[in-house]
């Protein structure tokens, strides 16, 4: 894991997903989908993105008991900074087993409290180069 910094903050434009992506590929942003600026619906695109390499993603609950230890994965959840209304901003950060180990927002504040969900990232064709 090559820890990256988002360079977009706040909704729509926040990236901090996609600098958890480039963190835990040990890739530039720059070759990271900005997903949503491709579409709301931006599952199907990061599932497409990710089979160029032969992966798939999968999302599950924080109390899941499928949660693999020694594996990073991008911890989802509110962020401390909310929006000019008072609500939560949503946020990921970068999570190996029980803890935080990059916040990708320049603050370094994390979520502010436990995960919501985990975004877990899987070898479905070996065969194939990761990002």
């Amino acid at each position: 894991m090559k820890p990256v910094m988002q360079t977009k903050f706040g909704i729509p434009d926040g990236n901090c997903f996609p600098a958890c992506l480039a963190s835990i590929f040990e890739l530039p942003l720059e070759k990271i989908p900005i997903l949503n600026e491709i579409d709301q619906n931006w599952r199907p695109h990061l599932l497409k993105w990710l089979a160029t390499f032969g992966m798939s993603w999968t999302q599950v609950p924080a109390g899941s008991c499928w949660i693999p230890n020694g594996v990073y994965r991008i911890a989802g959840g509110p962020g401390p900074r909310p929006d000019s209304a008072g609500k939560p901003i949503w946020h990921a950060v970068v999570w190996l087993d029980d803890k935080m180990v990059h916040d990708p927002h320049p603050s370094g504040d994390g979520l502010s409290c436990s995960p919501d969900h985990y975004d877990l990232f899987l070898v479905k064709d070996p065969g194939r180069r990761r990002p």
